[in-house]
């Protein structure tokens, strides 16, 4: 994707960041890439938003559904859940693909730190994330 696009998104979805916010790839996914998004004063290191941008393959029903359960979930449960600053489902726009710019929380995703648990600690998560329901 053109970072200058992105850029541009990002100054309008945040405008706290400024006309020339810093964007950076972050990680890359099986279905997207992510980049991070900081002001172009700050430390690209500390950001606190992330750009996710899907492939073109995927479908745009793909962005609105997760865009909609990450809604639901943080209105409705406790669970954690990065707030949704912006989004476009579809590719038709100024990017090119369907994106989503959500805030950034620090830590690990379950997928890399699960299978060094222990049983008994897989068992409690699930209990934990069944409480948040």
């Amino acid at each position: 994707p053109d970072i200058k696009a992105m850029a541009a998104l990002a100054s309008i979805a945040i405008p706290s960041l400024g006309k020339n916010p810093h964007i950076q790839f972050y990680r890359k996914g099986r279905h997207n890439k992510v980049y991070s998004i900081s002001s172009a004063e700050s430390n690209p290191e500390d950001f606190k938003y992330l750009f996710r941008v899907c492939k073109p393959y995927d479908s745009c029903l793909k962005i609105s559904s997760e865009v909609a359960t990450m809604t639901y979930l943080r209105q409705e449960t406790t669970i954690p859940i990065p707030g949704i600053i912006a989004y476009d489902p579809l590719p038709e726009n100024y990017l090119g693909y369907a994106w989503v710019i959500i805030e950034f929380v620090q830590g690990q995703t379950m997928n890399e730190v699960w299978y060094g648990f222990s049983v008994k600690e897989r068992e409690d998560i699930c209990h934990q994330m069944k409480g948040y329901m």
